[in-house]
């Protein structure tokens, strides 16, 4: 009874898995199994050092632009092109807090940014990102309007 038991496990291993419609032989045997991916392994990738560049780049862009175009710290905002990029600047650092709640990991500046969310903020918690983000339109659309000479 005993080498019948094992007989019959040796066959069920060296049998091919089952497919989906299984009538059809799969190529896969037991000690080659593979498995898939699911969605959400998919969804957690490594940062990406790509990303990172990318908004450093945006980030550096528009302080330059700022600085070039006349916009002073510690002095009023004046209609001009300088006030418009330093509007810009800001609600792309209200993106970059929003974009944080939403993609913790897909950066390491998201992740910091969410790490300034919940550590470094009192009420701490992810939903400081929604807070940065509404400041940085407030004060953003007002730099903007002042440098189209709205307000």
């Amino acid at each position: 009874m005993e080498s019948m038991q094992q007989f019959s496990t040796r066959v069920l291993d060296a049998s091919p898995a089952p497919t989906s419609l299984g009538n059809e032989p799969s190529a896969a045997t037991a000690g080659d199994v593979r498995r898939e991916r699911t969605r959400m392994e998919e969804s957690e990738r490594h940062p990406s050092l790509l990303l990172d560049l990318l908004i450093v780049a945006i980030a550096g862009g528009l302080l330059v632009a700022t600085s070039k175009f006349g916009l002073e710290a510690g002095r009023p905002a004046a209609r001009g092109a300088g006030t418009i990029c330093g509007g810009v600047y800001l609600l792309y650092l209200g993106l970059l807090f929003l974009l944080s709640y939403f993609f913790p990991r897909r950066s390491f500046i998201l992740s910091f940014l969410g790490y300034l969310c919940q550590e470094s903020s009192r009420p701490a918690g992810r939903a400081m990102a929604w807070f940065y983000f509404a400041l940085s339109v407030l004060f953003g659309s007002a730099l903007l309007l002042a440098g189209m000479g709205a307000l």
